[in-house]
């Protein structure tokens, strides 16, 4: 027997050149070892956070950059609808570049849209718009094409244009910042525009009455209070430091049961008068309007402005000035009003009477339009004259093809500058305003939470809507006699 002890690796399977086991390292043991360990460490780690986009208003600056044509103007209106629907369904704020899109939308409100898309019972689409018009079908219920129809008669946005000259006489007034009202606000074009400086110092109640444009309108401004109301019913609190924007032109007459509704106010004109009734005393108001407001042969409307406000001054457009942007070519001016403080006596009257033209008779009689634009021909950027309307032959202010309304409209504001100042605001605590409006507060209409007069807990203290807005409720201590 042999003394040599044999191994067992060397005499079985396991053992000899045949054998197929390494004992050793192999090169990329180690790679995979550390492979492992990294894979484990990345299984303990909690998911990454998916990034929140903030809360930022949109600024405007310059222009949308809207399209040429109308049916580009569709397109992107189609383009803001989709994008809406997408970032409701995701449940999240929109980023700058998606704010964009959304500015673009213009509603309907210019006729080759309104007479296109918006077809009577029975009718098809205008031929060529079929394919925007299925589209619109597709992305919006029949409710929501129903809100869309109906505020085609007064979808007119403001051109920017228009839109920054007016704000630009608000810093020239010493406007600096407060509580803002932007009534039948669109897209929001004024709160866009509102200077840099004075942005963060503002807030804004933005009231729309198209559910839709609302839903936009609120994604472009997260901080504000954009309400979905209809103005004329909607409860508002007389606190106002500014108002500015753009009412509905429409002759449709306001019927109500408040004082101004027993006066059967057409549409714009009403807007105006319950606007500046929401003022403070010795606040301004700045409106774009037709220029019907101002000459109506009946005063009426005007004097109930003028029972609460003096008539700073304006300027009248010349036609057209509305046609590029807003697809209408009604004639418009644009107007400066004051709130007068109590028993601060009337301002010039003037305004309320209109006047005849001479030498306009051109058998029809005289052209008839307001005293102070008939008086004051440098607030005119234009020169009156006949043109044909519907009804037959009418006013018009006549273009002059050798001025250029972006540097006649600013240098006409600009005469207003001096004659109102704004009064030093009540609060420029805008976070704490913007808070107070953190509530969805609305109308049963508009499927909202709260409505007037209801109780709510807001940050474990108790709150009652009153005027559409959450305040504070006293609650008695004691022997304390207020509250409740």
């Amino acid at each position: 027997m042999s003394t040599s002890q044999l191994s067992f690796f060397d005499t079985s399977a396991l053992g000899g050149s045949q054998s197929n086991l390494y004992w050793g390292e192999l090169p990329g043991d180690r790679a995979l070892e550390e492979a492992a360990a990294a894979a484990q460490q990345v299984a303990k780690a909690p998911a990454p956070i998916p990034a929140v986009l903030p809360k930022v208003d949109f600024a405007l600056t310059g222009t949308r950059g809207l399209a040429q044509g109308w049916k580009e103007r569709a397109r992107d209106n189609l383009a803001a609808i989709r994008l809406l629907a997408t970032l409701e369904a995701e449940d999240r704020n929109a980023s700058p570049d998606e704010q964009a899109v959304l500015a673009r939308f213009t509603g309907f409100g210019a006729g080759e849209l309104a007479n296109s898309l918006f077809p009577r019972a029975g009718e098809t689409f205008r031929a060529g718009w079929e394919e925007i018009g299925s589209q619109l079908e597709e992305l919006t219920s029949q409710q929501e094409r129903a809100g869309l129809a109906r505020a085609t008669q007064y979808a007119h946005y403001t051109p920017e244009l228009i839109v920054h000259a007016m704000w630009d006489l608000a810093a020239q007034m010493g406007f600096r910042g407060g509580r803002a009202l932007e009534p039948g606000c669109g897209t929001g074009l004024f709160m866009a525009s509102v200077p840099p400086k004075l942005a963060p110092k503002t807030a804004w109640t933005a009231i729309e009455n198209d559910p839709l444009t609302a839903r936009i309108t609120r994604k472009l401004f997260p901080n504000q209070w954009v309400r979905s109301e209809d103005f004329t019913t909607a409860k508002l609190a007389e606190r106002y430091d500014l108002v500015i924007g753009n009412p509905p032109f429409s002759n449709r007459t306001v019927r109500g049961t408040d004082e101004l509704g027993r006066l059967g106010l057409s549409l714009h004109d009403y807007f105006i008068a319950r606007s500046i009734s929401r003022l403070r005393p010795g606040a301004l108001a700045m409106f774009v309007t037709s220029r019907w407001t101002m000459d109506k042969s009946d005063a009426g409307a005007r004097r109930t402005m003028f029972e609460t406000a003096d008539f700073v001054g304006g300027v009248r457009l010349p036609a057209g000035a509305m046609r590029d942007d807003a697809g209408t070519d009604v004639g418009v001016d644009v107007l400066v009003f004051r709130r007068r403080a109590p028993g601060e006596d009337a301002g010039d009257a003037t305004w309320l009477d209109v006047a005849a033209l001479d030498d306009t008779d051109q058998g029809e009689g005289p052209l008839r339009i307001n005293r102070y634009f008939a008086e004051n021909g440098q607030q005119v950027l234009g020169r009156h004259d006949w043109t044909s309307g519907q009804f037959g032959p009418e006013y018009t202010c006549k273009a002059n093809p050798l001025q250029m309304l972006d540097e006649a409209l600013p240098l006409a504001l600009g005469r207003l500058s001096s004659l109102a100042r704004f009064p030093v605001p009540q609060t420029l605590d805008v976070a704490a305003v913007q808070d107070n409006h953190a509530a969805d507060v609305g109308t049963a209409a508009d499927g909202a939470l709260l409505k007037e007069g209801s109780f709510l807990l807001h940050k474990g203290v108790l709150h009652q809507i009153i005027d559409g807005e959450t305040v504070l409720v006293k609650v008695k201590k004691g022997e304390q006699k207020e509250g409740c």
